[in-house]
């Protein structure tokens, strides 16, 4: 599994028919745009838009997926669909420390979820095992896309999601509190 880097890009925000979408625009002429809704896929896969990519509401991606694909119209720049998925990845040298790194994103999902955002919080031992049934499943569904643990944890993980979801890319994320963990991962 090895990331492929775009060189420099350009991200613009805009709206579009009450859609938020991002369109990040590397120096070729790929368009990648991202939404929260899975029945706004097949406006994006119009031909006037050549990439349609990570969808960030992961109980509805595979829904959003197929809607994105059986309505994909070829354009000049692309013949097919091309999708790219998103997900929050945690590498440490056990998949033990990698859940304690991976604490501080699941405390500041449920802080942003209780009104209470703020900076990532330091990473807690035991975390996991003091969540409530409701925030447990609430978690389990908002990070269902996160790959956390040791080296061969997350790459069998990553590469069920891959199959699973056909993917040409994927696009990572990590929030990891300790700096030094955050770059080896």
């Amino acid at each position: 599994l090895r990331p492929q880097l775009c060189g420099s890009a350009r991200a613009n925000f805009n709206v579009l028919n009450g859609m938020r979408i991002s369109a990040y625009q590397p120096s070729s002429a790929t368009l990648v745009l991202t939404s929260q809704m899975p029945s706004q896929f097949a406006l994006l896969s119009r031909p006037s838009f050549d990439i349609c990519a990570s969808h960030f509401a992961p109980a509805q991606l595979m829904e959003a997926l197929a809607v994105y694909r059986s309505k994909f119209e070829p354009s000049q720049w692309l013949s097919t669909p091309r999708v790219m998925v998103g997900s929050t990845i945690v590498v440490a040298p056990t998949d033990a420390e990698a859940r304690f790194h991976f604490s501080s994103l699941q405390q500041a999902f449920l802080n942003l979820r209780s009104n209470r955002a703020g900076r990532l919080p330091h990473p807690r031992d035991g975390f996991e095992e003091s969540l409530t049934p409701v925030e447990r499943e609430l978690l389990g569904e908002a990070l269902s896309c996160a790959f956390v643990g040791s080296p061969q944890t997350v790459r069998r993980g990553v590469e069920g999601f891959l199959a699973r979801t056909q993917a040409d890319e994927i696009i990572v994320s990590g929030q990891i509190h300790d700096r030094a963990a955050r770059l080896r991962s």
